[in-house]
């Protein structure tokens, strides 16, 4: 299973339509899923601190979970995806 990226909007005021019309603005070329109802961040516990980064393993387990930003993160990141990508 390849490597999949995802971006979500929290935000409970925002349609898939405006979130796409920001995406577009902004240059990004991921998908973004839409959270207005919470559901997600509650499961993953994601508060007021952005951003948050989830890594799911091709089972669906959690196997990263970090608040906020990291500037050093690249390196520790790199090597959990190529250990993910080997399982």
């Amino acid at each position: 299973m390849p490597v999949k990226f995802f971006l979500v909007n929290t935000l409970d005021r925002v349609s898939q339509d405006s979130s796409k019309a920001v995406m577009n603005d902004r240059g990004y070329d991921l998908p973004c899923l839409v959270d207005a109802s919470g559901r997600f961040g509650r499961m993953y516990s994601v508060k007021k601190t952005l951003p948050v980064l989830v890594v799911l393993d091709k089972y669906g387990v959690v196997r990263e979970f970090e608040h906020g930003y990291h500037p050093d993160f690249s390196a520790p990141l790199t090597n959990l995806l190529e250990k993910l990508v080997k399982e």
